[in-house]
Parts: C-alpha cells; structure tokens; sequence
C-alpha cells in the first residue's frame, strides 16, 4: 500500500464549487480502491472513475479494507481529513452522507468509526437524514441524558411520524426524571393540545398575560376546535390595542371563521392578514368561491400557487418531508378549483362523480395528521355533504378517536348526524332530488320513525 498516495487522495483542498467536492471524493474513492489490498477490488478501480454510481457503492468496502492496514497516526489524519471536509459549510449533502453511510458501514462491521457521536448527529441534520440522526441522537441519550437530547429525540420521532416512541420517550422520561421541568414545546410536538393548554394557563396565572403565551393559548384552542372558548378569546384579544397580536393571530382567526362559516369575519379577518402573508391568496380565492365570484377566485389560486413555488423548490430540493406541507397546499389549491368546476356544473353529475372518486383516492397519500384531514374535509363540505361522504368522514373521526383529540372526534359525530337529519327531512319533503338508489324511501321511513320517537316522549 502506498500511504503517500492515499495521503494526497484524502488530504481535504478547499473546493470552491460542488462539482469539485463531489471530485475530491472520487478520487478519494479511486485511491482507495487502487491501494485496497482485496485483489477484487483492486480490478474496480479503472472502472469506478469512469462510473461514479459503481464507486459510490464500493467506498465503503473500500475505505476498511485500506483501514486495517493503516497505523495509528494514519487513521486519525484521514478522519481529521473527513472531519474538515464535514464541517465546511459549503460541503454538499451527498459528500455528509457519504461520511454516514461509512459510519453505518463501520458500526454493523464492528469497527466504530472514531468521530464523535455528536458530530455524525450534526451531519444527519444537516443533510436531513432523519433515521440516522434519531440513531446517533439515542446513542447520545444513552452517554448523557439532558433537556436538549430529550427535546430532539421527541422532535425526531415526531417527525419521522413515530408518534408512540415520542410519546413513550415523554412517559419515561417523567419516570426516570421526575425532578425535569416539563416544557409546554414538548406537548405541541407531540399534537397534545389540551396538555399544552393546561401548561399555557397555568404560566398565564403565575406570570401575567404575555403575547407568547396568549398565541400558544390560540393554536391549542384551535388545534382542538374548541370554538366555545377560542370565539371569546378573540373577542380580547381584538378589543384591545396590541397591534403585532392582533396581526399574529389574523390567521388563525382566518381559518376559526372558516369552521364556523361565518363569512363576515373571514373577511375581517383577511384584512387583517399581511400583505406577505402566504394564505392570504388562499383565502381571497376562499371568499371568492362563497361569493360566486369565480373567475375571481381561479386568479387568487394561480397568485396563491406561484408564492408557493418559490417556498417549495428549496425545500423539496433538501427533502420531500420538508416539502409535504407546501405539496398539501397544492392539493388544497387543485381542490379548490374542483370545488369552483362542480358548482359552476351542478347538472353534470358524471363530472361530479369523478371528482368524489379522485378526491377518496388521494386520500391514501395523505399523512395522518387531523388538522390536514379537518382542513381537507372543511373544503370538500362546500359541494359534497358529510352524510354523502361518511366512510371518510368515519376515518376521519377514528384517527382524531386514536390521537387522543376526542373532542374533535364528538364534533364530527355530531355534524353527520345533523348533517343526515337536515338530508333525510329535505328529501322527505321533496326540496332535493335522490342521487342515491331507494333514498326517497329511506327519507321517508325516517322521518316517519322521528315523529314516532318524538310521540313517545
């Protein structure tokens, strides 16, 4: 093995551009494969620098073959090699997860990879590795157990949609640290509003109002649709005189009045929204299809889609799950629009039909999430009637049932059922055709088992 080789090969040259970083560890790789002491490595070595897929996979075998072969001063130069390469700012994410990928590579062959744990986690982060930083941040925990480690790994699991491992992360951590402050940050992670609230309250008592703590208060009562109590906190907070509060929950007072259909506050609301507000195109082509202005409203979705496509780009460039809010937007936007075509064509009922079967199919790829199904279901009411749509409407109730939120889940039970009772009496009375098979008789025995019910009372 020629070690002077290898040593200019991984001697780390500040690069100005990610072309010649991403040629820098080609040539790393190539060395590595021509100085490996595995004959069948050796021979990949021509070929790997003509095919940079085919030295991608080899690198890591590469890398511990030479390895073992190099002294004690040799290996930590080439980790303090990768190490400076790993903590230039302009390093690209292939080059930190090359350097992960390695660290797998080593760790299942029992040869840890001598680089701090902290450090590989800081390089899963940055390039987005969301599966290795959970595991380097566990193996952290297990050294040094403090708030910041137990914040991140609740966050992790919560982002890689492991909400029991976060939630089981939290109840240990209580019995194991009773003596830990708990933190109203993690209950909002972990979608528990009404632990939140009692948290938000009780800081309100203890310490007097405060701007923070009364928006924590209004996302809490919103996440949990608790509109008998969020209503008269609005009411304060839009009597009194603190401007920057009052624009901060323009928003949420924006979608408050959507749930309810009050349409004059919407508008209120909307004024309020500032100029670069990202919903606010939304929510002008929102207002636009309730007031049967829809050319209006298409222009608001074509504004609203092009604010979204310079947030999307970077980010989806980064990772699809730092995307997927921005893509649920386009969903909701592509809906809207579907809302616009079947109440400018109520007569074409084929067309209708094929958008009810596109709007259940895509909810297969929509995340569990209830504020994302609540907000869906919310658009789709404006043409299509819960009771017509009650398997997802029953999934819907389930999930918010599983999740802990069961008052949302009461709520929508009680909205299909008002929702069947106003059906059935219009379809008894004749105000609306049946576009279901033996709907008029299943109005009428309904309304006729009513009337009884209410005889015997």
């Amino acid at each position: 093995m020629n070690v002077m080789q290898l040593r200019r090969a991984w001697s780390a040259k500040q690069q100005t551009s990610k072309d010649g970083w991403m040629r820098w560890l080609r040539d790393l790789t190539c060395e590595l494969l021509e100085q490996s002491p595995s004959n069948s490595l050796r021979a990949c070595s021509g070929l790997a620098g003509r095919h940079t897929r085919l030295g991608r996979n080899l690198f890591n075998a590469a890398f511990v073959s030479c390895w073992t072969q190099l002294s004690g001063g040799h290996q930590q130069e080439i980790i303090a090699s990768l190490q400076t390469v790993a903590a230039n700012d302009e390093v690209p994410a292939e080059i930190l997860q090359a350097i992960l990928g390695l660290a797998e590579y080593m760790e299942r062959d029992e040869k840890q990879i001598p680089i701090d744990l902290k450090l590989l986690g800081d390089y899963a982060d940055r390039c987005h590795a969301l599966p290795k930083e959970l595991h380097y941040k566990e193996a952290e925990w297990t050294l040094e157990k403090n708030y910041e480690t137990i914040k991140k790994l609740i966050e992790l699991n919560q982002n890689l949609d492991l909400h029991d491992s976060a939630i089981g992360m939290l109840d240990y951590v209580r019995k194991e640290q009773p003596d830990i402050q708990e933190s109203v940050e993690w209950y909002t992670r972990l979608q528990q509003w009404d632990k939140a609230l009692v948290i938000y309250r009780r800081q309100e008592a203890e310490g007097g109002e405060s701007r923070e703590n009364t928006m924590g208060q209004v996302r809490c009562l919103f996440e949990m649709s608790d509109w008998a109590a969020l209503v008269p906190l609005y009411e304060r907070i839009w009597s009194g005189d603190d401007h920057p509060l009052q624009l901060a929950s323009a928003n949420i007072g924006m979608s408050m009045a959507w749930a309810t259909g009050d349409i004059d506050r919407m508008e209120f609301y909307l004024s309020a929204l500032p100029t670069n507000s990202g919903d606010k195109s939304f929510c002008r082509a929102l207002l636009a299809v309730h007031r049967q202005s829809y050319a209006e409203a298409r222009q608001y979705i074509d504004e609203a889609r092009l604010a979204i496509d310079i947030d999307l780009s970077p980010q989806i460039t980064e990772s699809d799950s730092r995307g997927y809010s921005q893509l649920f937007q386009c969903q909701m936007l592509t809906e809207l629009e579907e809302v616009i075509e079947s109440k400018t064509a109520p007569d074409d009922r084929e067309r209708q039909l094929g958008i009810v079967t596109a709007w259940r199919e895509r909810l297969s790829g929509i995340q569990q999430d209830v504020g994302m199904w609540q907000r869906l279901l919310r658009l789709r009411s404006m043409v299509l009637r819960p009771i017509l749509d009650l398997d997802t409407w029953i999934k819907y109730v389930n999930m918010s049932r599983k999740s802990g939120q069961l008052r949302i889940a009461r709520d929508a039970i009680a909205e299909l059922l008002d929702d069947e009772a106003r059906y059935m009496s219009e379809l008894s009375l004749g105000e609306i055709d049946p576009h279901i098979p033996k709907a008029q008789t299943q109005a009428q025995e309904y309304a006729r088992l009513t009337t009884q019910a209410a005889g015997q009372k």
